[in-house]
């Protein structure tokens, strides 16, 4: 039997089917592309904070450190021992 010699019904309805399964396929790949897409769009967003959370936590101890050297070098009258093995304790 030929596709011609189905009814007209028949062949609307094979032709819309037709249709709507392509339009399932292409959903179906749309939609796993968009996710793979928002993974990756995710990745580059939260990358460079984490490079310069870092940055910005080594900056700051490192000027953590830098104010108790002062005061440990140029101010040792300030400071009684114990509070130089405080400082000493605490800059890791």
């Amino acid at each position: 039997m030929k596709f011609r010699d189905f009814k007209i019904g028949t062949r609307l309805a094979a032709g819309f089917s037709i249709i709507m399964i392509l339009i399932l396929f292409i959903l179906l790949f749309a939609l796993k592309n968009i996710q793979t897409l928002s993974d990756q769009t995710a990745r580059l967003y939260n990358h460079p904070f984490t490079v310069s959370n870092a940055a910005r936590k080594m900056d700051a101890e490192s000027i953590a450190i830098r104010e108790k050297m002062y005061l440990m070098f140029v101010h040792p009258e300030k400071l009684t021992p114990s509070q130089i093995l405080s400082i000493l304790s605490t800059t890791q």
